[in-house]
């Protein structure tokens, strides 16, 4: 009895006890949690600053504008001077060039140290494959070699450059020969000529081939002078007749532009196509060349865009067919 008694007095104290502890250690716990809390609430905004501050100094990125919308299927627009590529698309994909082939032909002619002098006839061979009402130039007109070397890249006179690669003595064939050989003498590694005059349409180069011919060719003194007069008359000697020709570059004929080099070109299968190379409001030379327009005047309007986009905003590195 006793004991039993004496176990009845003992348990509830060691219960006491027990519960007391429980609850200093439940105090402890919860003492300790809310000490934790106040102090995550009193570092989080200076975690926060911190972090705005550390964001804040991460550099950004340089803000272009887009690039400009352009019409022509590929195009190229080099820097001369850096050889740095500005602006591009399809850079690299061969594509019909039509007259822009003059360039290649008349660089090949002048190599041979012409005399420009020389009276030249315009034969029915030479007129082979031109439309009667897209030339002037009719079978039997005798005209010195210089002006039918400005009927050709002044006005893209298809008969004029037959007429200079006949007069070298070399046949069709030997001629655009040395045509594909100077192309590969200048990098053109994705270029080939058929003809000299671009009628055909196995003609092709890309944007880029054709800005090192544009390059290379306007180092002609001539090629210079005659791509970039606005108009030229063309004496006929055996007529007694004067041909009123304007340049088929709109933009050599802009006062806006400084043109020092360029040329035109279109048959069906090419469309519209422009290499011009040209100085900048900064005075930086230009190459551009543009393949593939969809009408007359729109590859004009797409080297105008380009220029303006170039002029007001130079990106440090431009990915083409973006």
């Amino acid at each position: 009895m006793k004991g039993h008694v004496r176990s009845t007095e003992v348990v509830p104290g060691i219960a006491r006890r027990r519960w007391n502890d429980v609850w200093k250690w439940r105090g402890l716990a919860v003492g300790l949690g809310m000490t934790m809390m106040a102090g995550a609430v009193g570092v989080r905004p200076a975690v926060r600053a911190q972090e705005q501050e550390r964001v804040a100094n991460i550099p950004t990125a340089p803000n272009h504008r887009p690039r400009p919308s352009l019409t022509s299927r590929s195009y190229v627009v080099i820097d001369r001077a850096s050889n740095e590529t500005l602006l591009a698309r399809d850079e690299d994909e061969p594509r019909s060039i039509a007259s822009l082939t003059k360039l290649m032909s008349v660089m090949v002619y002048m190599d041979m140290e012409p005399d420009l002098t020389e009276v030249i006839e315009i034969t029915k061979e030479d007129r082979k494959g031109a439309r009667p009402a897209a030339t002037r130039l009719q079978r039997g007109y005798q005209l010195m070699a210089e002006d039918l070397v400005f009927a050709a890249l002044v006005s893209s006179e298809n008969p004029a450059v037959e007429a200079l690669a006949r007069s070298t003595g070399l046949t069709r064939p030997e001629f655009v020969g040395m045509m594909n050989r100077k192309a590969q003498e200048l990098g053109m590694a994705h270029s080939i000529f058929f003809d000299a005059s671009g009628l055909d349409a196995n003609n092709t180069s890309t944007p880029r081939d054709v800005a090192r011919m544009l390059e290379a060719a306007s180092s002609y003194p001539l090629i210079q002078k005659a791509t970039t007069t606005t108009d030229y008359q063309a004496s006929v000697g055996n007529k007694g007749k004067k041909i009123h020709y304007y340049n088929s570059n709109r933009l050599a004929r802009s006062s806006s532009w400084d043109v020092v080099a360029g040329k035109t070109g279109y048959i069906s299968d090419a469309g519209y196509c422009l290499a011009v190379a040209a100085r900048a409001e900064d005075n930086r030379e230009l190459l551009m060349v543009f393949l593939g327009a969809p009408a007359r005047g729109s590859r004009f309007g797409d080297a105008a865009r380009a220029m303006d986009w170039i002029a007001a905003e130079t990106p440090d590195t431009v990915v083409s067919n973006e």
